[in-house]
């Protein structure tokens, strides 16, 4: 095998090499910004639980306020 074929071979190699390397940066972003819907799917389901909470919380002091004014208690 002559030098020239070697040298064309190593080049294809890192070629491919680099291409491959591109490939993985390519699906760690994708893999980045699922996880990043992920995380904003979980603040906004975060968001919706205290949102829930803080109606229970105020219903809570409507209906307690409602029975005493009502004389209910």
């Amino acid at each position: 095998m002559d030098v020239r074929r070697i040298h064309l071979d190593a080049e294809q190699f890192a070629l491919d090499a680099w291409e491959l390397h591109l490939d993985a940066e390519r699906f760690a972003l994708d893999a980045w910004e699922l996880h990043l819907d992920a995380e904003r799917f979980a603040l906004d389901a975060w968001g919706i639980h205290l949102d829930a909470e803080r109606r229970i919380k105020n219903d809570a002091i409507k209906i307690s306020f409602y029975q005493s004014v009502s004389g209910i208690i």
